[in-house]
């Protein structure tokens, strides 16, 4: 629907944002334009939202640490064909840039889901302390 209404602008937008090297450079680039508004709006909130927007992101990681110093088997990269590491920015097209290991598809998805998870739970008990 909205490819019809906005036509040739969605389509720039996906090309500019298509590029997967570049994606979080968009995404600084949009915090940076939302913080330098926020300053114009209101500044002496400034400290506010820097502690609050780093805080649940830590709550995430540390949950995410504990959930993996619990369970160390529950690590996704473990059920990979290949070592990611010995070529992390490996770009395959058509296909997945590392493997999974055949039979262990549930198990590599129970453990993304769990991850997520323990993120998810960290931020969240962080986020309702603040």
């Amino acid at each position: 629907m909205f490819r019809k209404i906005l036509g040739g602008a969605v389509q720039g937008v996906e090309k500019l944002l298509g590029r997967t090297k570049f994606q979080i450079v968009y995404c600084f680039v949009l915090v940076a334009i939302l913080f330098i508004a926020l300053l114009v709006a209101s500044p002496q909130q400034i400290p506010v939202v820097a502690y609050k927007l780093l805080l649940a992101p830590l709550g995430g990681l540390a949950g995410c640490c504990v959930w993996l110093a619990l369970v160390p088997y529950a690590n996704p990269s473990r059920y990979l064909v290949k070592d990611w590491r010995s070529d992390p920015d490996a770009d395959v097209d058509g296909k997945a840039d590392f493997e999974v290991a055949d039979g262990y598809e549930g198990i590599f998805c129970t453990c993304l889901i769990c991850a997520v998870l323990a993120f998810v739970m960290g931020m969240l008990a962080v986020g309702m302390g603040l």
